[in-house]
């Protein structure tokens, strides 16, 4: 009776800790939905927060069913992706990717497969990475009322990121495009712009700078237009660095204030926030294409401070090339040369990451068909490493080696070209030297000799001005430039050929010399035409209107007109006839008043 009164004690109280414990797991798992709930509200806006109540229940998740375990793996993964904390594995993932494709909605199984996807980005494996976020494209129901173009949306933005990654532009922008889609299926206006201006890294890449700034420019006035002017200036980074590549300065000087003034990354000492300091680089060449070597140095250094060795090097190493300051190009020559071997090696560890990936993906692709040959295939694979290691080693150290002795050589040239420019420099100092010793006796020389012959000059314009008139007009007329003009007057193989405008310019030469009078009457001191001023000097020297409309190539009526111009500007006598008369007279009475004043 005792035994059986104790048995029946310890059923009753098995019984009442088993409802107990059923109790608590059944609260249990109603507390998780409703947190999930609440993780859920706040994890666009907060993802830190969301990640924080997930972790506090951690110690929780063994009491939770499957479904809620899955569904609390999903959402911790979709909050620390939210909050850019890195996965370091993927065993958690792949078992809710296996899990959601068996028991998960359209929606479901495309968030999983982003996930996973985010995994493998940060775990360095990008053909992992980019299978899975193609995976998750395959797996979305389009055509539903309540498919998640958002979700797609990111999808197809990482996916535009792998292939940049791996560049391949062409593949880039057609990513971008499906980005841009479902932007706008799920009214993301902004991401729609983002799509746009993203574009730009693809076609920098293929070297089209023209649709490049194309897609920049319109995503910045779209940007204006929505009134999203932060984001805006944030895009006049990169157009203003294809601007200076184009050499167009002013449109980058804009743009570059704009960033500057509006996209609030900078403090109030005009340094610019972690994570954006390349844009050092863009400012020092700016000021290098204006040619303020100061400034632009300034900014190389500040972006050499920033993490940026190669491409600061880089930059000094070009600009003091350009002011040929020795010293500043050897020191930098050096530092460029150890940036780059730490560029190549850096390229090379990620060249490592991505065949790693590429050769896990593989791997995983086939491992159930190829068991039997892993072996095989890793022992060629490690040999194929081998080689291929040791022919970039080979291939290095002939480039190292070339390189040095190239650079050895432009040393030398350098050196030969820095002595030869320092002999020239001497050699002109000491020519300056002796010129400037010898240039106040040198002047006193020829200024002497110029006095010497102004006088002589001015003797023998007195005795040239002392022969009469008519001697001098015969003199004129008996010219070689007047026979020449006779000449044109007669046919030559039954045509009449036109002057030259040398001939002309020979005859009004001859006239300066023989009477400098007519000279200043038509040429120095009157407002005649070319035609003008040749009709009154043949007019003067006795050519026949015959003769003149053959010489002038016009009409005899054409030059009657232009005799009476002629005669109009220079007599303020509007007829013809008297041309000849009135310019004679006047010569004549020129001449006479010459002869009073040298008596």
């Amino acid at each position: 009776m005792k035994l059986h009164h104790y048995i029946s004690s310890i059923i009753i109280h098995a019984s009442v800790m088993l409802l107990v414990l059923l109790l608590a797991s059944s609260c249990g798992r109603k507390e998780a939905d409703e947190l999930f709930v609440r993780v859920e509200a706040v994890m666009d806006e907060h993802p830190d927060s969301a990640l924080a109540m997930l972790d506090s229940v951690a110690y929780m998740t063994d009491g939770y069913s499957r479904s809620q375990r899955m569904r609390y793996h999903l959402l911790h993964a979709k909050a620390q992706n939210k909050a850019y904390v890195d996965f370091t594995s993927d065993s958690i993932m792949k078992e809710v990717v296996a899990y959601y494709d068996a028991h998960g909605t359209a929606n479901e199984q495309v968030e999983a497969h982003y996930l996973l996807g985010c995994v493998y980005r940060d775990l360095k494996e990008s053909p992992m990475a980019l299978q899975c976020y193609l995976d998750a494209t395959e797996k979305a129901d389009t055509l539903s009322a309540d498919c998640d173009y958002g979700m797609l949306m990111r999808v197809w933005g990482q996916i535009a990121n792998e292939f940049d990654r791996q560049a391949m532009p062409y593949k880039e922008l057609e990513a971008l495009e499906e980005f841009r889609k479902y932007a706008k299926l799920c009214d993301d206006t902004l991401n729609y712009i983002v799509g746009i201006e993203r574009k730009m890294r693809a076609f920098v890449l293929i070297e089209d700078t023209l649709n490049a700034l194309k897609c920049i420019n319109t995503a910045y006035k779209l940007y204006m237009e929505i009134g999203n002017k932060r984001y805006a200036a944030f895009s006049t980074a990169p157009m203003s660095k294809l601007y200076l590549s184009r050499g167009e300065i002013d449109k980058a000087n804009r743009l570059l204030s704009i960033y500057e003034c509006e996209s609030g990354r900078f403090d109030s000492e005009n340094n610019i926030a972690k994570g954006f300091e390349n844009y050092y680089g863009t400012k020092a060449l700016y000021y290098e294409k204006i040619n303020m070597v100061d400034s632009a140095a300034f900014y190389y250094r500040k972006l050499r401070s920033s993490g940026y060795e190669y491409e600061a090097c880089l930059g000094l190493f070009g600009l003091f090339s350009k002011t040929c300051q020795i010293d500043s190009i050897i020191a930098y020559a050096q530092l460029y040369r150890d940036a780059l071997g730490l560029t190549f090696t850096s390229l090379h560890t990620q060249a490592m990451f991505n065949a790693e990936g590429m050769f896990n993906y593989s791997r995983n692709q086939r491992i159930a068909a190829e068991k039997e040959k892993e072996a095989y295939r890793n022992r060629t694979m490690l040999i194929l490493f081998i080689l291929f290691f040791m022919l970039c080693g080979l291939f290095l150290f002939r480039w190292h080696h070339r390189y040095r002795k190239q650079k050895k050589e432009e040393l030398a040239k350098l050196m030969n070209d820095m002595c030869a420019a320092e002999q020239q420099y001497e050699k002109l100092e000491s020519e300056q030297q002796y010129i400037l010793t010898n240039l106040t006796h040198l002047l006193d020389i020829k200024n002497k000799e110029m006095e010497e012959l102004k006088a002589h000059r001015q003797t023998l314009a007195n005795e040239y001005s002392e022969i009469p008139l008519a001697e001098k007009v015969e003199l004129l007329q008996d010219s070689d430039a007047v026979a020449l003009m006779h000449k044109y007057t007669k046919p030559h193989n039954n045509k009449f050929l036109q002057p030259k405008d040398s001939d002309w310019h020979q005859l009004t030469k001859a006239t300066k010399q023989c009477l400098p009078m007519l000279f200043d009457l038509l040429m120095k001191d009157s407002k005649l035409s070319e035609l003008e001023m040749r009709t009154a000097l043949l007019t003067y020297l006795g050519f026949t209107p015959a003769d003149m409309k053959l010489l002038l190539n016009i009409s005899p009526q054409h030059l009657t007109n232009t005799k009476r111009i002629v005669n109009n500007k220079l007599f303020c006598v509007p007829d013809a006839k008297s041309l000849y008369e009135n310019m004679k007279e006047r010569l004549e009475r020129v001449s006479n008043n010459t002869h009073d004043v040298n008596r």
